[in-house]
């Protein structure tokens, strides 16, 4: 897509020619791994009118994540330029947390980890990491 020929996630192919999910800069010069993810409940903003936002029924939405690798902003806008939307992010913009394939009915990803919510029946998708997640509706406020 959009001509990134060898286009990969560093964390599966640390020699991809084109990092579309890399490291996060603070993650960089980490050498002891063990607590230093990004964990917990994090907010996403939405974009109206998005898949994701019909999904959720919202356009603030909480989701926990426990990742090291984010979308790679560079890559923004040559994949926009090719079809996809990053259709939610950070609140201060800077994260990429959602991306969809604009009339695709079933093409919506985000990069958490599957795990539980705090509290019971509140069961997350049963995959991990950008491109194997179900998106499971969950607007409100993490308790």
């Amino acid at each position: 897509m959009a001509g990134l020929d060898g286009a990969n996630s560093r964390e599966f192919k640390p020699s991809t020619p084109h990092p579309v999910i890399d490291l996060m800069e603070e993650q960089v010069n980490v050498v002891d791994m063990g607590g230093t993810m990004r964990l917990g409940s994090y907010p996403a903003v939405l974009m109206p009118g998005s898949q994701v936002a019909d999904i959720y029924g919202a356009e603030i939405v909480y989701e926990r994540h426990r990742h090291r690798y984010e979308f790679n902003y560079k890559y923004r806008n040559r994949l926009e330029a090719a079809g996809l939307l990053c259709s939610g992010s950070s609140p201060d913009g800077t994260l990429v947390e959602f991306i969809e394939l604009p009339g695709h009915p079933f093409w919506a990803h985000r990069p958490t980890r599957s795990s539980r919510a705090a509290r019971t029946g509140r069961t997350r998708s049963s995959a991990s990491c950008w491109g194997r997640q179900s998106i499971v509706p969950r607007a409100e406020s993490p308790a």
